[in-house]
């Protein structure tokens, strides 16, 4: 996960910074949209990946001690929220932006931009 919000930044922050980002990339050439895409794709499927992981913490030698069993419990649900929330909000993001490219593209724009300003 710190490896994740190194590259990546804060993971609850992935929505509102793709947004953010978007704003800025709209005035960019496809080939560069299409790797910030990319990009968001990766971290959607690393998040996926780490809600499987989630999944099955409690497998395998458990702590007898009730209090780290309910700690263990309490991380993993929190993670889990954090993770599905900024999951669903950069998709949501990621599909906003490739229905307003495929709007603009259907529109067959001529200003050269992958979006119109």
């Amino acid at each position: 996960m710190l490896d994740m919000e190194w590259d990546w930044g804060t993971i609850a922050n992935w929505p509102a910074q793709s947004a953010e980002e978007w704003r800025t990339m709209k005035e960019r050439d496809s080939e560069c949209v299409t790797v910030w895409l990319n990009e968001g794709g990766k971290k959607v499927a690393a998040g996926r990946c780490m809600l499987a992981y989630l999944g099955r913490v409690m497998e395998g030698q458990l702590p007898t001690d009730v209090e780290a069993l309910r700690d263990l419990y309490l991380q993993g649900h929190q993670l889990t929220c954090t993770f599905h929330s900024a999951i669903i909000g950069l998709e949501q993001t990621l599909n906003t932006v490739r229905s307003e490219i495929q709007a603009h593209d259907g529109r067959n724009c001529s200003c050269g931009n992958v979006v119109c300003a």
